[in-house]
């Protein structure tokens, strides 16, 4: 996927991100105690969206403990040492019917702010241009916990505009935290996927694919082997949909996109390394 994106120089001042230039050419994003991350656009060609993932359904609780988390690959990941105040190494999502997790594990305890970015309908045409997204929802984490914000970020500034919606806990290195579903169907009604970035440390979003509680839904599950990616074709309708595992061991047709109707033919392909 290929965009056309501006320069965004974002100040964050009280944990409210605001936009006080706009240019073509790189983009900076400064914190409030004066880290920046320049990322050279070159042409202004944005970074494309990682493989779809699809979700591990599970229901988590957020205290800071990242041991329930225990399976769950991460979604993104960033090596350590290339950020000084906030360097994100990775980021584990999952879901449950009421609430996306996530938990973000960070080199050292951060001592600055960091953010999650949210493109919940999947279009960087709508949102604010970021990244190679365009997001609707920023989540701004502050060191402390004093001062975390979900926000609608659609116009590049937000603050707290879902007051008590984002839970956060911080253990150590780690920081976890929870948003309610019902909360992103304000801007996004039947939310089943959404483009994740991280403003501070790495620039290459990734998308996550909702997970569905796991019962009468067309999929499967595989033992024996780390699965690597699966193919759904609904051989009926000639639909095919796939999507990255990333280690997950289980899998629904229906939550990665595929139109399913009573008698229609599903075929399944996994493709992974024997354990």
């Amino acid at each position: 996927m290929t965009a056309r994106y501006k320069r965004l120089t974002l100040q964050v001042i009280a944990g409210i991100l605001l936009l006080p230039s706009i240019a073509l050419g790189d983009q900076t994003i400064t914190t409030v105690d004066g880290d920046s991350l320049v990322i050279d656009s070159g042409s202004a060609s944005a970074p494309g969206v990682a493989t779809a993932t699809q979700g591990d359904f599970r229901t988590l609780v957020v205290d800071g403990d990242p041991s329930d988390w225990a399976g769950i690959p991460a979604l993104i990941t960033d090596p350590a040492g290339d950020y000084g105040s906030a360097d994100l190494v990775s980021v584990r999502v999952a879901n449950d019917d009421d609430f996306v997790y996530f938990l973000k594990e960070f080199a050292v305890a951060p001592v600055s702010y960091s953010h999650l970015l949210m493109d919940t309908d999947l279009d960087p045409a709508t949102g604010c241009g970021a990244y190679g997204i365009g997001f609707e929802f920023g989540l701004t984490y502050s060191p402390d916990g004093s001062n975390d914000q979900l926000g609608d970020a659609r116009d590049c500034a937000w603050g707290d505009d879902f007051p008590g919606d984002l839970v956060a806990a911080r253990g150590g290195v780690y920081t976890e935290s929870s948003v309610p579903i019902a909360t992103l169907e304000v801007l996004t009604p039947g939310l089943s996927a959404f483009d994740l970035a991280a403003a501070n440390d790495t620039v290459t979003p990734a998308r996550y694919i909702l997970a569905s509680e796991p019962g009468d839904e067309v999929g499967g599950t595989v033992t024996g082997e780390d699965g690597g990616w699966v193919l759904c074709r609904n051989r009926t309708t000639g639909q095919s949909v796939s999507a990255a595992l990333r280690g997950a061991t289980s899998w629904s047709c229906e939550a990665l996109g595929l139109g399913v109707s009573p008698g229609d033919i599903i075929l399944q392909y996994v493709i992974g390394r024997a354990r």
